[in-house]
């Protein structure tokens, strides 16, 4: 409530969306790193077969949080 009286609550939601991006991107690259299709599609220079796993592991992530956010 503190926050809403001082008139900071855009920037309190500003500071955790950076924040929760920032964790999803995190979350990715760890499983790009750990995952050989990922790594095969680098090697080979095939940025389509690079897109999946990313995009995959995103839409994971932010799954993840929105069911966290939903128990808040």
């Amino acid at each position: 409530m503190r926050i809403v009286n001082e008139g900071k609550n855009i920037q309190y939601f500003d500071d955790m969306e950076l924040k929760i991006c920032e964790a999803i991107s995190h979350h990715v690259q760890l499983r790009n790193k750990s995952n050989i299709c990922y790594q095969k599609a680098i090697l080979s220079g095939d940025d389509e077969k690079m897109l999946g796993p990313g995009n995959c592991f995103f839409y994971m992530a932010r799954e993840s949080v929105v069911e966290f956010i939903g128990y808040i």
